[in-house]
């Protein structure tokens, strides 16, 4: 007998599982736990937010769902997706009906129409993300893995499916590089392989700036940034930031040892580094990058007040005066200041 891959998940997600697949059962609808909660479950890492594939019409099942559980749904049916939203532990569940996907041209968004489950695995990143667990009764919890994704997630590797997988999406190289430092993984031959001829062809400039950096931001809010930043760099991708002069590798290595050890928060993180990866720069480096990757007025204002820290502190080389200064500008020092003034003050 085939093992239930939901005995280890925690109470509270198991009630949610139990409610999706009974509903699902009701509508006569097949069903799936996909992605990254699966990977995390067989992995023993804590996840939460769900993502839920139909082979049928998702917006409809998660309208149900929600009206049974009395929750809210927010549909987008020009995608065909919806989530619900408002459960008491604060998580979301993601509802996509089963699809496949063509690209057009490399670098476009992809255009959708719906499948069966092997075909919506199959247009996923990785091996390690196109797993899914059956909701339905008959299947509750049992593992479908058609592509050899726990086989990966064994022997830590990180495998693409297609040839032309980074061409079509060049945001997939941010994803390959930030799973490998989060996990510890490694590359298969054939996925660095063509990671590099990506890079060499500069495949990233097919897609908006826009695109690329909020795939980029999501590294930042890692655990270790840093070790994520450097990676980037050796391998050529960071060129796309338009930083006029990169800071030295052990300021980020100082902000990597002090958000662990402060417990910054991810968000935090995000401007912690983004901060330090301009903090060097000229005004004009930084207003190009601001327009070209949209960047909202409150963000721009945060990070202009970091950067003129950073510029301080090399200034004065002085930490205690800039705390002190920043206090009497701004009538306290947040603690996301005082690392940054620590990390960049600990090297001037």
């Amino acid at each position: 007998m085939m093992k239930n891959i939901f005995l280890t998940a925690d109470r509270k997600t198991l009630q949610v599982v139990q409610d999706l697949g009974r509903q699902a059962d009701a509508q006569g609808l097949k069903a799936w736990v996909v992605g990254g909660y699966v990977r995390d479950l067989i992995l023993k890492r804590p996840s939460q937010d769900l993502d839920i594939v139909v082979e049928g019409n998702a917006i409809e099942f998660a309208r149900r769902v929600a009206s049974k559980k009395s929750l809210k749904v927010k549909a987008h049916p020009r995608f065909g997706t919806a989530v619900v939203l408002g459960w008491a532990d604060g998580r979301h569940v993601d509802c996509v009906s089963a699809r496949s996907e063509i690209y057009p041209a490399p670098g476009d968004l992809p255009v959708v129409k719906h499948s069966g489950i092997n075909e919506d695995l199959e247009r996923r990143d990785f091996t390690i993300n196109a797993m899914a667990a059956g909701l339905n009764r008959r299947e509750f919890g049992i593992l479908y893995d058609p592509f050899r994704g726990g086989e990966d997630l064994r022997r830590g590797v990180i495998r693409i499916f297609h040839d032309k997988s980074f061409v079509d999406d060049p945001t997939r190289l941010l994803r390959a590089v930030r799973f490998e430092q989060r996990f510890g993984f490694r590359f298969s031959r054939r996925t660095g392989n063509l990671m590099r001829a990506a890079i060499d062809r500069r495949a990233y400039c097919q897609v908006s700036g826009v695109r690329f950096f909020r795939e980029f931001v999501r590294g930042l809010m890692e655990k270790s940034p840093g070790r994520y930043i450097r990676r980037l760099k050796r391998m050529g991708l960071l060129e796309f930031l338009a930083v006029d002069r990169m800071p030295a590798s052990s300021v980020f290595d100082r902000l990597d040892d002090l958000c662990s050890r402060q417990e910054v928060s991810p968000e935090s993180r995000r401007q912690l580094y983004l901060s330090a990866l301009y903090g060097e720069s000229g005004d004009a480096a930084i207003d190009h990058a601001s327009r070209v990757f949209q960047w909202q007025r409150r963000d721009r204002k945060q990070l202009a007040a970091f950067i003129e820290t950073i510029r301080t502190v090399r200034r004065l080389k002085n930490r205690r005066a800039i705390a002190r200064i920043y206090r009497e500008t701004f009538g306290s020092c947040p603690k996301d200041i005082m690392v940054l003034i620590q990390a960049v003050g600990a090297l001037v």
